[in-house]
């Protein structure tokens, strides 16, 4: 195989990357906590944080980026945060701030248990 096979998928990660850029300036201007990011071979933008927080540290860190990233993020779990195990709360949108029309961007933000709690 050749670099030239997979052209649509450089040019899609290309493309990710840039609009990864845009947001995190975006971002960064807004006093966002910083996410671990990813770009899949075909453009997706993926922020993820786990477990390095109290839960509701981490819903608000959720709930932070889900207002930043606008109206038409789509919440794909919901009622995730009554539960006192640990749940992935996953959102997306193509409409985030300076990432460009059809970038599709993801969180998957991972609440745990305060198991401290419990000791």
């Amino acid at each position: 195989m050749t670099a030239g096979e997979f052209q649509y998928e450089y040019e899609k990660q290309r493309a990710g990357q840039l609009a990864l850029g845009r947001l995190l300036t975006r971002a960064t201007k807004a006093g966002l906590r910083p996410l671990t990011w990813t770009v899949s071979p075909s453009g997706v933008l993926v922020g993820k944080e786990s477990g390095a927080l109290h839960r509701t540290e981490i819903e608000k860190l959720f709930e932070a980026w889900a207002g930043f990233l606008g109206d038409g993020l789509v919440i794909e779990d919901d009622n995730v945060f009554s539960s006192t195990t640990d749940v992935t709360k996953n959102a997306y949108t193509q409409t985030a701030p300076g990432a460009g029309e059809g970038v599709t961007v993801r969180l998957r933000i991972t609440v745990t248990s305060d198991w401290e709690q419990y000791l």
